[in-house]
This record gives structure tokens, C-alpha cells and sequence, in this order.
């Protein structure tokens, strides 16, 4: 029966795509806001310090303003986290609920700094 479940490698493969037809659709002003104030945050964060995709996007916010998609709050934080684990600064640690009311506490990775 398992052999008629699809493997998930499309999915993953459709995924990328969007993630990058929307950064290739972003202006290259706020990518790169978005990449400096990124790594501010992570700096500013302490060996053992928790927090998610979320908690970063409200760090940059005031300093990038909103994308011109709003797809591309995950596609660039999904850049990001995946180098910041890839280069050993963070590891995945737990599920944790969204803050933001307009998320209805949405669960979501939830990472800790291991720098």
C-alpha cells in the first residue's frame, strides 16, 4: 500500500520553486535588508536562547517594511534558519504557538541558539 504513496520529493521540489520564483520577484533592496538585519538578530541572541521563524520576522519588520509579496517573509527566513543550522549557530527544538493574533496560534518550528 506504501508504494502508492507519493514520496514527498515533488512537494519539496514545488516548494523550492515558489520560494524562489518569489525572491526572484522581490526587490533585491529588501532581500538585502532582510539578509543584514537577519544576521543582527541572530548576533543579538545568546548560547541556549529559543525562538522562531515569527520572532525574527517581527525583528525586521520595522527595519525592512512589508515585501511586496508576503510569501517572501518564509522564503527568506527558510534561506536563513537553513544556513544558521547548516553552520551549526541554531538546531530545530521544539513546536511552539504563534503570537501574533492575525496567526490564530498557528504552530510552528521553534529554534535554539547553539553558537
Amino acid at each position: 500500500m506504501t508504494e502508492d504513496l507519493p514520496d514527498g520529493s515533488a512537494s519539496r521540489a514545488a516548494r523550492d520553486a515558489g520560494c524562489e520564483q518569489v525572491l526572484e520577484n522581490q526587490a533585491s533592496s529588501w532581500k538585502e535588508d532582510y539578509a543584514y538585519y537577519a544576521e543582527k538578530f541572530l548576533d543579538d541572541l545568546r548560547f541556549n536562547d529559543l525562538f522562531t521563524g515569527e520572532d525574527l520576522r517581527l525583528y525586521v519588520l520595522p527595519y525592512t517594511g512589508t515585501p511586496s509579496h508576503p510569501n517572501a517573509w518564509g522564503a527568506s527566513a527558510r534561506g536563513v534558519l537553513g544556513r544558521w543550522i547548516r553552520q551549526n549557530y541554531v538546531e530545530l527544538h521544539n513546536i511552539a504557538p504563534t503570537k501574533s493574533v492575525k496567526s490564530h496560534a498557528s504552530r510552528i518550528p521553534q529554534y535554539r541558539v547553539i553558537k
